[in-house]
């Protein structure tokens, strides 16, 4: 909040048309913070996406490597990557399906927001009236992209989660083949 702000609201020196003008640029800030936050999550979507399709090619890269030369069993090679790529292939589709533009509601139409304020203006008295219903116009929409997005990071944490885990077997896989192969060649 800038400092003109502040010192107006300490001072009580609020007048109806500044209250209306505050209201009015609360509404347009929470409106757009969950846009932004839409943008931010296909980002991010996008990104995990990307770690998916690097770690799946690295993997597969190193398979017939590990799989030619390795002292472990080639059913502990083959587990192995099953289960690392089931995690993967999780992870994916998680963020495969944040991709998808959900539906949201959206505000109405210039054209019919302008019909119901001159069908109604003689309730729009104060200032504040009409900053009340400039608030009152965005807020199903609000609540719908605030729900779409919700959607989206609960997708995108079970991305994570699975990427996460997926990295972290296949780290414990390799520590084992390590201690394997050297048990296995002394």
């Amino acid at each position: 909040m800038p400092n003109k702000r502040r010192s107006k609201i300490t001072q009580g020196e609020m007048s109806p048309a500044y209250l209306a003008e505050y209201v009015m640029h609360l509404g347009d800030l929470s409106y757009e913070m969950e846009m932004q936050r839409y943008e931010s999550l296909l980002s991010s979507s996008g990104r995990l996406l990307t770690c998916c399709s690097i770690l799946s090619v690295a993997l597969l890269t190193f398979l017939p490597v590990v799989a030619d030369v390795s002292l472990v069993p080639k059913s502990f090679v083959a587990v192995s990557y099953a289960v690392v790529f089931l995690f993967v292939i999780a992870s994916f589709s998680f963020g495969l399906v944040a991709q998808y533009r959900f539906k949201y509601q959206e505000v109405q139409s210039p054209r019919s927001l302008a019909r119901l304020v001159i069908k109604e203006q003689k309730l729009y008295e104060t200032e504040l009236i009409v900053a009340e219903h400039y608030c009152d116009v965005l807020e199903e929409p609000y609540k719908s992209i605030r729900k779409r997005n919700e959607k989206l990071s609960s997708l995108l944490k079970k991305s994570t989660w699975c990427l996460g885990i997926a990295v972290g077997f296949s780290s414990l896989f390799v520590v084992i083949a390590g201690f394997a192969a050297v048990f296995w060649a002394a």
